[in-house]
């Protein structure tokens, strides 16, 4: 027999309407994982660019000082 959710003995009485709340809870879990996932693209992509700026300044400095 299985537990239903409130953790009593009894059997599940909603079944269909339990399913029903677990597939849209797993709905929302995809769509933030989804969300979650662009929003670590977006900072790989902006950690990148702030590496190439990075670059730019030292080589900048490193060119002033040979010069000085």
């Amino acid at each position: 027999m299985r537990r239903s959710r409130n953790g009593t003995g009894e059997p599940h009485q909603d079944l269909p309407g339990e399913m029903a709340e677990l597939r849209q809870e797993l709905q929302a879990l995809k769509a933030e994982v989804a969300r979650l996932d662009a929003d670590l693209d977006e900072s790989r992509r902006l950690n990148l660019r702030a590496a190439e700026l990075l670059d730019v300044v030292y080589e900048e400095l490193g060119d002033r000082h040979v010069r000085a």
